[in-house]
């Protein structure tokens, strides 16, 4: 079972993501730098720790105002989104981020279902890159179509967070 390591700041991302990374490694001259899987740019794509093999990282900041999230995780890939509450109550959402067979009751369902999504996608490495649409969620965020993961999520202070893991795999969120 691997753990999810997890902390929230309101400073920089980046540089709790490291302090993070050495509580947990013990490893001090840890750098953090960004790999796209599609061309393998460094001036973006998904977050990468240098000098700690086998360690994944993801990094989440809200469109809106409020604390940014980092994730750790050994051994599994993951991704981590967050939103503020409400943060998906705009005309169009659904066009944009629902698959065919998903529905919403309100905007906090619909906010959950996309920092869902994109965590999944982080998790992959691909991000937005791959069209929301083509997930199928189901209501306890079990992935019912799109690549395979595990996703759990939560509300802190206003925030929803979700954080997934690929390959599936039962997962302990450890928050520091």
């Amino acid at each position: 079972m691997p753990d999810i390591h997890l902390v929230r700041t309101t400073g920089d991302a980046g540089a709790a993501l490291l302090a993070l990374a050495r509580t947990v490694t013990g490893v001090d001259g840890l750098a953090l730098t960004r790999a796209c899987p599609r061309c393998g740019s460094g001036r973006h794509g998904r977050p990468v720790l240098l000098g700690a093999e086998g360690l994944f990282v993801s990094l989440s900041r809200p469109r809106s105002p409020g604390p940014a999230v980092a994730a750790l995780c050994a051994g599994s890939a993951v991704g981590v989104d967050v939103e503020n509450r409400g943060a998906a109550a705009f005309a169009g959402f659904d066009a944009v981020a629902l698959h065919r067979q998903e529905r919403c009751a309100d905007d906090h369902a619909r906010t959950r279902l996309w920092v869902r999504k994109e965590a999944l996608l982080k998790a992959h490495g691909t991000g937005l890159a791959t069209d929301p649409r083509r997930i199928w969620l189901a209501e306890d965020g079990a992935v019912r179509q799109g690549p395979p993961g595990t996703i759990v999520d939560g509300e802190l202070d206003g925030q929803v967070i979700a954080v997934a893991v690929t390959p599936p795999a039962e997962i302990r969120l450890v928050r520091h």
